[in-house]
């Protein structure tokens, strides 16, 4: 096992000079065998790669001319292994989905304490004492395997050490094989692929497992499993196996030769030895044993076994014991059920061999063994009603996905490619219906001719339909033609079609009717940008900032500090109210059932409530969106608690038509209620203003209607009505 490294190199990458800056101090501050470089760009970040030798790469994702992901491809076209962790201000499951595939070892999420650091020093720590641990443990398993079978050394292309196994697969002398080149063990065919594929694949790798053709000294050929490593040396260790057939079947003959080759003692076999010409049968304990006597109670004659075979089993196990007496199978085998001292029935695995002929080559002797196969065959039987209830599930499935198909929301088309091109197998009648045909106008038609000329383009001419098959396809826009020529704009996506054999044979493709979404796309891409500001922007210098708070406080004591770091709290709570402002929009794509008592009692857990009080009167179950709800209800708990004071009582009601939410607190005057639902506005001095116009965001875009007026107790009433219950 190797030692911890005595210093950890550091390479931080991050267009914020400062940020760079203050991780570098509070990460050598952490462990003190870091020692932490920093590059503002990706291109400065590989130049310092190229002249130094580094353990670990940290790196910000949202950085000028070339990203995170790109400069992580970049580093892992050179550095396989060296680790990369992404560190970065934009969390999404996108961006951290494709850093996965571009191969990052770690990702962590940057937040706005200090402690985020100490989050990273470990990780660091981890990923590079996991890497030198891997390459020893990677070192030791090669070195086990190499000792398994024929072995051989090699230096620049020729044998320098050959153990006797090895040689003996070749059929030559190991020292005939020292100082001969590697090819002499391949046919000519082979030998380019050594040269320029397996090698390439050690050279780069360390290490090549996989089966080749190779051939012996008489010429003859055979298949190994073969397993090459390099050492640290730069010397080629090879291990070796004879897999074909010829040699398998040549080793199960042996083992049958003899009974005690094929027992070994105290294994759980029943051995038997018959002499056929007088048919005295030899049995072992164990044999006796399965059946439940000792072998005293036995007597050793052919009698003793055939006796015992079921009577249904005994015609088919006598052909196939005659067949390989007669030599038409190389050995006997056969599955029957043999009756126990108690009564009872086993299945017994039967197989055995003729070992012995006479010079008339009359068969004089055969040795064999028994299996108890009994929790096999039950086994079995399971597996078969398992595979009877499987068949059942699956046409239940396939009725399942048949009426699904056909009552999706979306239009629905199956394909089936002809060379390279898609031909309609069926549809949900919700495509011919919005394409203004019948089922049978569409079905066995080219899927291209319902397409425009455009679409047609990118679905054959610029390899759409070969991407779908290849499930590469994500999603596209395609604009369909209807049976009176208007267009249709949609968004496709398709995926591979699996046959029987698991071949793909066509596609399955769903289109969404998008006509009327164009313009809220727009709308959708510049909310994007805003929030990419605010968030890369705007919280990178307040990180900075606050961990100069941090750090001058570590110096001196002021109370000014104190008023610094309230004023960064401040920014940032603003910053995270007009993001989610940002990201709610103003309408919502799917609606499910919602318990209210369940959503309003989850989302009290998320707001700190301090001593406030939660009173639920409500079971209703309406249809909404859960994640916009959960905005409404917290922000509108934690408006409660901000204003009317932490010994709150707040009370979520049902009402006609939909359900209130009020408090206890001192309620909000007349004059003021056409103003709290408008951004920015509050009467709290440490209030954002954003919390209410979410809410209202959140009731709009489901429909319903917001109100403000008293509540019983004269706090502030909220109520939501224009609701859409569910029935139950």
């Amino acid at each position: 096992m190797s030692s911890p490294p005595s210093t950890i190199r550091v390479l931080h990458v991050d267009d914020e000079p400062d940020f760079t800056e203050m991780t570098a101090t509070f990460l050598e501050r952490e462990d003190e065998r870091f020692s932490v470089e920093t590059a503002t760009s990706a291109s400065e970040g590989l130049d310092y790669i190229a002249e130094n030798q580094i353990d670990c790469i940290v790196s910000d994702y949202d950085m000028p001319s070339q990203d995170g992901i790109e400069f992580l491809k970049t580093v892992r076209e050179e550095h396989l292994n060296l680790p990369f962790i992404l560190f970065t201000g934009k969390g999404s499951e996108e961006v951290a989905s494709t850093a996965i595939s571009a191969g990052v070892t770690d990702y962590l999420q940057k937040e706005s304490t200090t402690s985020q650091y100490t989050v990273l020093a470990n990780r660091i720590r981890n990923v590079v004492e996991g890497s030198s641990a891997q390459r020893d443990r990677q070192r030791h398993l090669d070195a086990i395997e190499t000792a398994q079978e024929g072995i051989s050394i090699l230096n620049d292309g020729q044998f320098i050490y050959v153990n006797e196994a090895y040689a003996d697969l070749y059929g030559y002398e190991p020292a005939k094989m020292i100082g001969e080149h590697w090819d002499l063990i391949y046919p000519d065919e082979n030998v380019a692929e050594v040269r320029d594929e397996i090698l390439p694949v050690v050279e780069n790798t360390g290490r090549w497992h996989g089966e080749i053709t190779g051939i012996r000294a008489d010429g003859t050929t055979l298949v190994q499993e073969k397993t090459l490593a390099e050492t640290d040396g730069g010397e080629l260790v090879c291990t070796v196996r004879d897999i074909t057939e010829r040699e398998e079947q040549k080793k199960r003959l042996k083992r049958t030769t003899a009974s005690f080759e094929l027992a070994v003692e105290g294994a759980n076999l029943g051995v038997w030895d018959w002499d056929m010409r007088t048919d005295e049968v030899q049995f072992n304990d164990k044999w006796a044993e399965m059946l439940g006597y000792t072998l005293e109670e036995l007597e050793p004659h052919l009698d003793t076994w055939e006796t015992r075979v079921h009577p249904d089993d005994l015609d088919d196990v006598e052909a196939a014991l005659q067949a390989h007496i007669e030599g038409k199978t190389p050995y006997y085998d056969t599955e029957h059920r043999m009756e126990t001292a108690d009564g009872d029935w086993k299945w017994i695995r039967d197989i055995g061999t003729v070992v012995e002929r006479n010079d008339a080559d009359e068969p004089i002797r055969a040795v064999g063994i028994h299996l108890d196969v009994t929790e096999q065959k039950q086994r079995e039987q399971e597996l078969d009603q398992h595979t009877e209830r499987l068949e059942e599930v699956t046409s239940e499935l396939e009725e399942q996905y048949q009426y699904l198909f056909e009552q999706a929301p979306i239009m629905a088309v199956v394909t089936r490619a002809e060379n390279g091109r898609p031909i309609i197998e069926d549809s949900n009648q919700l495509f011919v219906d919005t394409l203004g045909y019948t089922k049978d106008e569409v079905l066995e038609q080219e899927l291209a001719d319902f397409y425009t000329s455009e679409s047609r383009r990118k679905l054959l001419g610029d390899g759409g339909y070969e991407r779908a098959l290849n499930g590469n396809f994500v999603r596209e826009d395609r604009e369909l033609v209807t049976a009176d020529g208007d267009t249709i704009k949609t968004l496709l996506r398709a995926v591979p079609r699996y046959d029987g054999h698991m071949e793909v044979n066509g596609t399955l493709a769903f289109y969404i009717d998008i006509s009327e979404r164009k313009e809220l796309e727009q709308e959708k891409n510049r909310l994007e940008e805003f929030t990419s500001i605010v968030s890369h922007d705007l919280r990178n210098p307040l990180n900075v900032a606050g961990g100069r708070v941090e750090l001058a406080r570590e110096e001196c004591d002021s109370e000014h500090l104190d008023h610094a770091k309230t004023a960064l709290d401040r920014m940032e709570e603003l910053i995270g109210d007009l993001l989610q402002l940002a990201q709610s929009g103003d309408h919502v794509d799917a609606t499910i059932q919602i318990d209210l008592e369940t959503v309003m009692e989850n989302c009290w857990q998320n707001v700190e409530t301090a001593d406030a009080t939660l009173v639920g009167e409500t079971e209703q179950v309406i249809w909404a969106d859960r994640s916009r709800v959960s905005q409404l209800f917290e922000n509108l708990f934690r408006n409660a608690v901000e204003h009317a004071g932490t010994d709150v009582t707040i009370t979520v009601g049902e009402l006609d038509d939909g359900f209130y939410i009020e408090d206890d607190g001192p309620g909000i005057s007349e004059e003021d209620r056409d103003d709290v639902f408008t951004a920015g506005y509050s009467t709290a001095g440490d209030g954002t203003g954003f919390g209410l116009s979410i809410v209202k965001q959140v009731a709009e875009a489901h429909g319903w209607t917001i109100d403000v007026t008293d509540g019983s107790d004269g706090g502030a009433r909220f109520e939501i009505t224009d609701v859409e219950f569910a029935t139950t």
